[in-house]
């Protein structure tokens, strides 16, 4: 994830940081951000946000649609005791293992929309905490990975029904 987009991210969640991580004991463990480059060949256990003593699991998962499953990992020692977590992807290549990006979130949804490539847009939950609340983000791929589209503060509202802060999370870039 570039710079700007993290940027991004921090600029539009400021305002809810405050209860971000609360009541998470998993976050005591340090944070080794060993991002390689979108794009670029990387290593399972060395490229993405892994912990410095990584519990690394694999969820493959076929984000394409050409039948050939893309690597997924996930650092378990990072998540959240909510089960927020940190997937790193990767895709085959002939040549390497090609870094595509790190996603955020507690479950990964594959929507039916596409970006470059074939790569389906991806939407994701961060659950924040004790609260009702949480983060929605939505993912497309292109420049070679997964890059942020949007992230909204949404509600649980009743037993099937959610409210977020905007109806539109794809503002600018369809």
């Amino acid at each position: 994830m570039s710079l700007l987009h993290r940027l991004f991210i921090i600029v539009c969640c400021l305002p809810f940081a405050g209860c971000w991580f609360l009541g998470s004991t998993k976050q005591e463990h340090a944070f080794q951000i060993i991002e390689g480059t979108i794009g670029q060949c990387g290593e399972v256990n060395r490229t993405g946000i892994i912990g410095s003593q990584a519990k690394l699991e694999r969820h493959d998962r076929d984000l394409n649609g050409d039948n050939v499953k893309e690597v997924v990992t996930v650092d378990r020692e990072l998540c959240t005791d909510n089960d927020n977590c940190y997937w790193n992807m990767f895709s085959e290549d002939k040549n390497c293992l090609r870094y595509i990006g790190t996603i955020r979130g507690t479950v990964l949804e594959r929507l039916d929309t596409d970006g470059d490539d074939g790569f389906s847009d991806l939407r994701t939950y961060w659950d924040l905490s004790q609260s009702d609340r949480f983060f929605l983000e939505e993912y497309r791929f292109y420049d070679g990975g997964y890059h942020v589209l949007g992230v909204l503060l949404c509600r649980h509202h009743d037993s099937d029904q959610m409210i977020c802060s905007s109806d539109h999370i794809r503002k600018n870039y369809e």
